[in-house]
């Protein structure tokens, strides 16, 4: 099997099932129950990194886990804490910058892009990307035209 080919292990995929948790958006309408989707789009995301990146976006996500002993102060897992205390870690560790802040960045860049393209979440916002791509098309051939 090659980098490519081989998916996240347990660990990494469950600190990367509880990062989305944490990360994607709640309330004001965006209480969709898409966690299982986006979550399919960021793996799936994961073949298209370069190989360097491929290698250490695990190993980031692995040691995500144990960041609140060192962020809170506290001995539990990333995966054992709220989606509040969570959203905490992620914020500090985007503020300290560095490796982590840009696993952060990482993380929360490919799952906002992975909800906000989201069908459910495109109609919640009444975004209809190919309607409004016809309706341009359509305006340009009539400039065109006269």
């Amino acid at each position: 099997m090659t980098a490519v080919q081989r998916p996240l292990s347990r660990t990494a995929d469950r600190v990367l099932t509880a990062a989305v948790a944490a990360i994607r958006p709640r309330g004001h309408g965006f209480d969709h129950a898409i966690d299982a989707d986006v979550l399919a789009r960021v793996r799936a995301f994961f073949p298209f990194l370069p190989p360097p990146l491929r290698r250490a976006f695990p190993l980031g996500l692995r040691l995500l886990e144990w960041a609140p002993l060192v962020v809170l102060r506290r001995r539990r897992r990333f995966t054992a804490l709220s989606a509040d205390e969570a959203r905490g870690v992620l914020d500090r560790l985007n503020d300290q910058g560095g490796p982590f802040g840009a696993l952060v960045l990482g993380l929360r860049t490919l799952v906002f892009l992975a909800f906000y393209q989201h069908p459910d979440v495109l109609q919640t916002l009444e975004i209809d990307w190919a309607g409004r791509a016809a309706e341009l098309t359509r305006r340009r051939a009539r400039l065109l035209a006269s």
